[in-house]
């Protein structure tokens, strides 16, 4: 069987002749590469370029190397066209609006070009622009991000954040300043701010700082959380897919009847510590909330690295041999509501108990729910009454992860908004969903 694919080169010869193997890998085949034409995009940046002064020429053409030689693997176009479109589209408005400001843009490429998932990552940056651009009421907030962005990127006690925690951190600021964001990345180990509404995140600052002035929930509004019922939610850090970049919504139904508690940790120690500072600091603990990329057998709150050991892989995710550690929170969370946002932690297994069973036995709490498959972040529906005088979560409806989302995100190894590439109604739908 021959295989002929026409592979569109960006250089200025028209066409050259390369040799490849057909299927069984003996014979060589030549195939046609043509040259790609260029986008009505590049035709305008070509055209504004030409009206920069002979200061900006040097990194205009610094700029468009980074942008090709990221989107280029050995001089083939890879079907990198969409994130050759993303860049292109910030460098455009840049040419537009800030033409003395490229030196930004190039430093900010520079940093978002290095790790392999740059698509994801502008894709995330876009969000916190979105949501930036809603938090202030102004449409123009690109540059002012891209800024903070690298002060972010430069401070010495975020060396060891990945460039997807120093853009949530980057929106953290944006909307609380510097000074409070750091207070919850600290206390709370909050770093994953886009994740959660702006009154959410307020709520958050006006727990540890009364003297907090909020833009986006009124003050009595603050102030009646906190004689609200206390849940506590717990989150890991590691979310290979984005998917928990859709969670906003719940939370804030959920802060109509109860005082949220948000913490974010990347190993099982953090989930303990947080359940005894809660109940010290807020008193009896009447819903306690673990959200992580989950299986039956465990519950993922930090990212596992290459290298990593045993003893720091098992630190890095709650399973069912936690059991002792678990049971010594019970004084802790008397009378609690266990609610689980981690996949498949439901079902049931032959052999074993699942994470569900594990945790309602050694917490001793009087209720759990938990997804019995593949469900969708963000998406559960939790069903509140009130009994004897008190607000209490009854019923926890997952809605299952579409088999599109799972087909690409699991093993495409793609990112919640990049599962819809390809499908413009959906992704769209998907961006307003996320602020």
């Amino acid at each position: 069987m021959r295989i002929i694919t026409k592979i569109k080169f960006k250089d200025k010869k028209k066409a050259e002749q390369i040799q490849t193997k057909d299927t069984s890998g003996k014979r060589k085949i030549p195939i046609t590469i043509e040259r790609q034409p260029k986008t009505p995009q590049e035709i305008e940046i070509e055209r504004l370029g030409k009206r920069l002064g002979p200061e900006y020429e040097e990194i205009f053409l610094e700029i468009q190397t980074i942008i090709n030689n990221k989107t280029r693997i050995q001089g083939i176009v890879v079907k990198k066209r969409s994130l050759k479109e993303k860049l292109n589209g910030m460098f455009l408005t840049f040419l537009k609006q800030h033409p003395k400001q490229l030196k930004v843009y190039r430093e900010f490429l520079e940093v978002m070009s290095k790790p392999q998932n740059t698509r994801t990552l502008i894709e995330i940056f876009a969000c916190a622009e979105r949501r930036t651009a809603k938090d202030s009421g102004s449409k123009n907030v690109r540059l002012e991000l891209m800024k903070l962005f690298l002060e972010v990127n430069n401070d010495p006690e975020l060396k060891e954040l990945t460039i997807e925690e120093k853009i949530n951190i980057t929106y953290g600021r944006s909307l609380l300043g510097t000074k409070n964001a750091e207070k919850l990345r600290k206390t709370r180990g909050i770093v994953y701010f886009i994740r959660y509404s702006a009154k959410e995140i307020e709520r958050q600052i006006y727990q540890v700082d009364r003297t907090y002035k909020p833009k986006h929930v009124s003050i009595e509004e603050l102030r009646k959380q906190q004689a609200r019922p206390t849940l506590l939610a717990v989150y890991g850090k590691d979310d290979h897919n984005g998917a928990f970049y859709l969670y906003q919504g719940n939370f804030d139904h959920l802060s109509k009847s109860f005082k949220i508690v948000l913490y974010e940790t990347d190993n099982e120690r953090g989930v303990y510590n947080a359940v005894r500072e809660t109940h010290k600091k807020h008193g009896q603990i009447t819903h306690f909330m673990i959200g992580g990329h989950g299986t039956p057998d465990s519950i993922a709150l930090g990212r596992i690295k290459p290298g990593d050991s045993k003893e720091e892989r098992e630190r890095k995710i709650l399973d069912l041999t936690d059991t002792k550690e678990l049971a010594k929170l019970k004084v802790h969370l008397k009378g609690a509501t266990l609610l689980l946002e981690s996949c498949s932690t439901g079902r049931k297994q032959e052999d074993r108990e699942n994470m569900r069973e594990m945790l309602m036995r050694s917490l001793d709490v009087v209720e759990v729910f938990a997804p019995k498959e593949m469900s969708a972040a963000g998406k559960t529906i939790h069903s509140v009454e009130i009994i004897n005088g008190k607000p209490r979560v009854v019923n926890a409806d997952y809605e299952l992860m579409s088999e599109i989302i799972m087909r690409y995100a699991e093993n495409k190894n793609k990112s919640i908004i990049d599962a819809f590439e390809g499908d413009s109604e959906k992704k769209n739908k998907l961006k307003k969903e996320l602020g």
